[in-house]
């Protein structure tokens, strides 16, 4: 599903277009995550889980980019996910902000209002995270990020890729949270840093 960071939405189209503090809770800019936010992490080991993940994205019924998870890992101290998202116009998208990440939701359902209850923004890219996607192009490879979520019992977790921009007949810069999610049982939470918002 994506969204963009405007005020209203359209809880009639499938890709309701809704504000991005209202869906994950934070600015464009994650202020929260750049200034070191520092939380509880629960208490699990680490869990790897591979996935089959492939979303496409359409405008108008035209599909503009189409987005693959493969594994997802969530310890202690980090998350990862080996992801890939292909340019499908032929025009080049741009990429001018890093809103990769993951978030975390207190259930199966995502509506244009659900709250995550954890966000975390990626902080490391296994090669560099490309400024354009030229016609055609595509980028593979593992984002990543500190901390787990200061999040107890059943969770479910998606994946964020953005902002995109120069999406045609879209606001200015977009982001796509991932239909699928993976459930994850976090345990008791115990002390230590983690860089995830909640």
């Amino acid at each position: 599903m994506f969204f963009v960071p405007s005020a209203g939405h359209n809880c009639r189209n499938p890709n309701a277009v809704v504000s991005m503090r209202m869906r994950l809770g934070l600015s464009v800019f994650a202020a929260a995550v750049a200034a070191g936010a520092v939380l509880a992490a629960s208490a699990l080991a680490q869990s790897t889980t591979r996935v089959s993940w492939t979303e496409t994205w359409k405008v108008r019924g035209v599909p503009v980019l189409r987005f693959d998870v493969t594994q997802l890992t969530v310890d202690k101290r980090t998350w990862s996910a080996h992801v890939s998202f292909h340019n499908l116009l032929k025009t080049a998208v741009s990429l001018p902000r890093n809103n990769f990440g993951i978030a975390f939701y207190p259930s199966a359902t995502l509506t244009p209002t659900t709250h995550p209850e954890a966000y975390g923004v990626a902080d490391s890219f296994s090669h560099a995270r490309p400024v354009t996607l030229k016609p055609g192009a595509s980028w593979s490879g593992v984002i990543s990020g500190p901390g787990e979520p200061k999040v107890t019992g059943k969770t479910w977790a998606r994946i964020v890729f953005g902002a995109f921009g120069g999406i045609p007949h879209s606001p200015k810069l977009s982001l796509w949270i991932t239909d699928h999610s993976l459930v994850l049982k976090l345990g008791a939470t115990s002390s230590g840093p983690s860089g995830l918002v909640i």
